[in-house]
Formats: structure tokens, C-alpha cells, sequence
């Protein structure tokens, strides 16, 4: 099954270059259609097949608390004042990382 198409790295590689958060909201819909449904799709049907590797293994597909990472950045004590990662990550006792 496939899960990202060239639109994902797309948008990726737009965030990095307008990392904002005017584009981003902008712009949130494509990120929501390209890269974070087809994420939390990655993670559910992983998550049986990590769990055959070791119990220690979760992908939760919870779109909030779970195993993806969110996309803002707590940018209060921060010198990089972009208010979005330009990676789409996502962590079980595994890391799973999709980066521009």
C-alpha cells in the first residue's frame, strides 16, 4: 500500500521555505491531505506488525496523543522562532521519521 505521493514531499518542501504560520494556515488542508491522513494510515496498519516484533512496540493512529507528533513547535524558549516543523515524525518505542 502506498501512503505518501510526490504532493507530501511538496508540501514538505514548502513549509520549509514559508514557515510561517499565515502560509500555514493557508495552506493546512493540503498538509492535512498529503501528509497527515496518509501518516496516521502509515501508523495503523504498522502498528500489528510492530506488535509482531516485540509488545514493547505501539503505534497508536490517534490523531491527537498519539504516535504522530504534532506539526506546531513550542516556540517560547527557542532561538528558531518557526512556528512548524518541516518534518512529519512519528514515535513508538520505534522512531518513524519522514523528512524533507
Amino acid at each position: 500500500m502506498r501512503y505518501f505521493d510526490a504532493d507530501a514531499l511538496e508540501v514538505l518542501g514548502d513549509l520549509r521555505r514559508h514557515n510561517d504560520r499565515t502560509w500555514f494556515n493557508e495552506h493546512k488542508e493540503r498538509y492535512e491531505r498529503a501528509l497527515r491522513e496518509p501518516f496516521l494510515e502509515f501508523i495503523a496498519d504498522a502498528g500489528p506488525e510492530l506488535r509482531t516484533i516485540s509488545r514493547n512496540l505501539v503505534a497508536d493512529p490517534r490523531p491527537s496523543g498519539g504516535s504522530l507528533f504534532r506539526i506546531h513547535r513550542d516556540v517560547r524558549f527557542s532561538k528558531d522562532s518557526r512556528p512548524a516543523s518541516s518534518d512529519c515524525v512519528s514515535a513508538s518505542k520505534a522512531l518513524l521519521n519522514l523528512s524533507l
